[in-house]
């Protein structure tokens, strides 16, 4: 399809009514959705690259993208539902908050993913694309027992960086740095377990430290693999 752009879009009724997009290049320039009355959802199938533009916000029950191409963010997220993205690459620049039992957030990627805002969520946060997950803001997870798990991608960090949940388990895969020595990862999963199933830095980029600072265990899961960071 054609590229389709949108200023603003609001609802008649708070929690009601579903944007649906199928088309190929999607912009939207201003708010989707209000603080004071949330668009029911917004459902977007593209061929192409989906962008949310700042200084606005997207205040909706629930999203869902299928996108072929990039999805950026430059706008904050605000949900009271689930967030679905699948897509070649994420470029998350601001916060992304959901609440509710269903709040949960699912990024299915390809290439890179760059979660260059903060993501608190009230339900499980899931990596399960293949891509680089670039780590540039912190996670923390709300919801009792609910998780935190990257499960194949390479995840990289950028800075010191902090993934917390309320008692639910943190497992990732394998974790590199961009400068060696100098990126700390700390990870804080009250009772919850946390799982690392690949390398944890390399031998030329060590990690600058890895913190578990609360969980019920600890588990290093590859016998192949190695722990290189600062202790």
């Amino acid at each position: 399809g054609g590229p389709v752009t949108f200023a603003e879009v609001r609802t008649e009724t708070a929690l009601s009514n579903v944007l649906t997009v199928h088309a190929g290049d999607i912009l939207f320039k201003d708010k989707v959705g209000q603080d004071s009355a949330f668009l029911g959802g917004v459902e977007i199938l593209s061929s192409g690259d989906v962008s949310f533009d700042s200084p606005a916000t997207v205040n909706v029950v629930y999203v869902s993208i299928t996108s072929e191409g990039k999805i950026t963010f430059d706008a904050a997220v605000n949900t009271a539902g689930p967030v679905v993205m699948v897509c070649d690459s994420l470029d998350l620049k601001a916060s992304l908050a959901t609440s509710g039992l269903a709040g949960t957030v699912t990024v299915t990627n390809t290439g890179m993913a760059l979660a260059g805002g903060n993501i608190i969520s009230s339900g499980s946060v899931w990596f399960a694309g293949s891509g680089v997950v670039d780590l540039s803001a912190d996670i923390s997870v709300t919801g009792l027992a609910a998780s935190m798990e990257v499960s194949h991608s390479l995840l990289l960090l950028t800075g010191d960086r902090r993934i917390e949940t309320n008692d639910g388990r943190i497992r990732l895969d394998e974790i590199q740095t961009d400068t060696a020595l100098e990126h700390r990862l700390t990870l804080a999963a009250g009772m919850g377990a946390v799982t690392i199933d690949d390398n944890t830095g390399t031998e030329t980029l060590p990690l600058g430290g890895l913190v578990v600072e609360a969980s019920s265990s600890v588990t290093f899961l590859l016998a192949a693999a190695t722990i290189d960071a600062e202790l």
